[in-house]
Formats: C-alpha cells, structure tokens, sequence
C-alpha cells in the first residue's frame, strides 16, 4: 500500500509543497467517502459518510466504517457472555484482555469487526482498556454514550469521540498494523488498577458483595 509521501494513485513520490500528484493530478488527500451501502452490508447499515476516516487513517481504501447495526450485536454478545456465563471469566476473561492488544474484544472478533485510532494505527491493549472504561460511564448516562452513535455521520459513540477512535470492518491490512495506546490511556490504566481495588474495598467493608 502507497505510504502517506507517494500518490495513492499511481505510487509517484510527492512534494512536500504539493496538494496533489504532478503525474496524475491524484489529491493528496482523497476525498470520496469509504463506507458499505445497505446493498453490500448484510445487517442492513446505512450508507456512512467517511471522509473524515479517510482523512486521519492516510486515505487507506480498506478501512470501512462498521455499521450499528453490526456494533450493537457486538455489544449485547459481551454483555450476554458478562451475564449469564460468568462462571467462565477464567477463560473469556483473559481471552478479551488479549484480544484488547489489537483492537478487539471477543464480540468484535467474532462479528469481524476492530477499532481503530484516528492516525490509522489499531488501538493497543491501554487503549481499549480506557475506552472500555469510558463506555461504562456512558453506559451510566441512560445509555447515551452508545445510542447517541446512531445520530452519528460516522457512528462514533461518547467513548470513541474521547479516545480518538472509529470501528471498522475488520481487514487483512488492519490486522498487520501496530496496537498502539495513547498516553493518556495508559495512564488511565494504572489510575484505574488502584482505584478499582480501593472500590472493592470499600464496597465489601461496606457490605456490598462484591
């Protein structure tokens, strides 16, 4: 796949000074949407405006924003699994946390779909732990943080806007590239190892099974 510096077009190295292509007059930059019309999509999502996506993930071709239709069976897969085996945490448990260093939970792997940060680079295992961390919350707010995504040009939820983040359709360059967290995730990491076992604390002085 053509780097940031060649024409997407024709493979031409280009300026640093130039918006487009001196051979082909390709833009730097392309501007037409990437995304599934209904037809292509089995679950039925609507057609997605991407040119936003196209613009911070270097205008790769393969990267196509999952619809919410898709996200959402995702979604009530994790939560089932959470609810009604969790008796097997010692299994899906660790299977997530390693799943997390490439974008993905088990309901995204299974609907083949991944998350990705807005500079093209899959989320790494900080990321996904904090973003995950930030659904929860607006899991709290009556559920905006998911079904406000709906409204969404790019269906993009609360936690995806604060982590810089998009979901896609899972592809064979998406899975070669790096897991990568910001600093801002990683530190919401280690503040949240403590303060998670501080609330456990508490909540079983208190009383409250835990």
């Amino acid at each position: 796949m053509a780097s940031a510096d060649t024409c997407l077009n024709c493979g031409q190295e280009l300026r640093r000074d130039s918006n487009d292509c001196g051979v082909c007059g390709t833009p730097r930059h392309r501007s037409e949407p990437v995304g599934l019309s209904s037809a292509d999509d089995p679950w039925g999502d609507r057609q997605i405006e991407t040119e936003e996506l196209a613009r911070h993930a270097h205008s790769r071709e393969d990267d196509r924003l999952a619809g919410m239709g898709t996200r959402t069976w995702a979604t009530l897969m994790n939560f089932a699994i959470a609810l009604f085996l969790p008796f097997a945490w010692f299994v899906w448990g660790p299977l997530t946390m390693w799943k997390y260093r490439r974008g993905q939970d088990i309901g995204a792997s299974v609907f083949k779909i991944r998350v990705v940060r807005t500079d093209g680079e899959v989320a790494g295992f900080y990321h996904m732990w904090t973003r995950n961390l930030l659904a929860s919350l607006g899991l709290l707010a009556l559920g905006a943080g998911y079904w406000t995504a709906y409204f969404d040009e790019n269906n993009r939820t609360w936690h995806d806007k604060i982590m810089g983040t998009y979901v896609i359709w899972d592809n064979s360059d998406a899975k070669h590239r790096p897991g990568t967290s910001s600093y801002g995730a990683r530190v919401g990491f280690w503040i949240s190892i403590p303060a998670g076992i501080a609330l456990s604390i508490a909540l079983t002085l208190a009383g409250v099974p835990v």
